[in-house]
């Protein structure tokens, strides 16, 4: 069944994440960098993976790469949940591959059925993509200015081809579908790429995503509010959809805790305590304005 799947799954995971936890927990842990971005080399190794994932034609080029969080709205009302995992630029389609707790589900999105991309006045880093129907509104922690640019110029270079192949040929006439600020927000979006790890094997179908989504839920936390408490019970597998978190320790004859880790969107922790219900190791505080975490809880 699925649930047995993910337990297995978990298992063959706590060794990779606990190695992770600990590479981080060190006497003075500075704030974790941003994950490196890639080039064009690195984009050209993956680029054909990723076409076959996304059902893509061959010709269709890979521009960028990053991570991102989105939620859908339909007829005004925005979903309950947000999605997390990693924006892929191709020249004509917005792919987003969505994970949770090492879980694969694919979307694409046609940029001939994108109305516009529009950037919040209200939330840093976050656009709107108006489609037929509904819209998306997605947050690119990033390198934002160079991925609106570049998801724009692919935008506006799907909609040229489209009215071009509509037209007749003019004769001795080119037709001119990138500009010299367009290919500059192009390379400012490649160097948003970011190397990862290799996909998994583990896509879902949509039935048992949302099955699986049933089994667990999302909350909101503020700056300094505690998502683990150390010491206290828990049996929880925990993902971060958006926003930091910091891992603080008490020590004998300190005063306060102590920063040891941090964590952003996309960690998980708590594996250990889920299969085993155990007590919390670490406190797990909420870092940035607000974080968004997935909880999966023992039943």
């Amino acid at each position: 069944s699925l649930f047995r799947l993910l337990a297995t799954t978990l298992s063959d995971r706590i060794g990779e994440a606990s190695a992770k936890m600990r590479q981080e927990v060190v006497s003075q842990n500075p704030k974790a960098p941003p994950k490196g971005a890639g080039g064009g080399a690195a984009l050209a190794q993956t680029a054909a993976k990723y076409r076959q994932l996304f059902g893509l034609a061959d010709d269709e080029a890979l521009l960028l790469r990053t991570t991102c969080s989105m939620r859908k709205e339909t007829n005004a009302v925005k979903e309950a949940n947000v999605q997390f995992g990693e924006m892929l630029l191709f020249d004509s389609f917005l792919c987003f591959d969505w994970k949770v707790f090492g879980f694969h589900k694919q979307q694409t999105i046609p940029f001939g059925e994108v109305l516009a991309l529009l950037r919040s006045s209200e939330t840093a880093n976050t656009l709107e993509v108006q489609a037929k129907g509904c819209s998306y509104e997605l947050t690119i922690p990033d390198n934002f200015e160079g991925c609106w640019h570049a998801m724009e110029g692919c935008r506006r270079n799907t909609n040229a081809r489209k009215v071009h192949d509509q037209r007749p040929a003019i004769e001795g006439g080119g037709f001119e579908e990138v500009d010299d600020e367009i290919a500059s927000a192009f390379a400012q979006g490649s160097r948003a790429q970011q190397e990862g790890s290799e996909l998994k094997d583990m896509e879902l179908s949509p039935a048992d995503w949302d099955l699986f989504l049933a089994g667990a839920k999302q909350r909101r936390f503020l700056q300094g509010e505690r998502v683990l408490e150390e010491g206290q019970p828990t049996a929880a597998l925990f993902q971060i959809l958006a926003g930091e978190l910091r891992v603080e320790l008490s020590l004998k004859g300190q005063p306060a805790a102590v920063v040891v880790g941090h964590r952003t969107a996309g960690d998980m922790f708590g594996e250990t305590s889920l299969l085993k219900a155990g007590k919390a190791t670490a406190s797990i505080v909420t870092d940035s304005d607000e974080a968004i975490v997935m909880i999966l809880e023992a039943s």
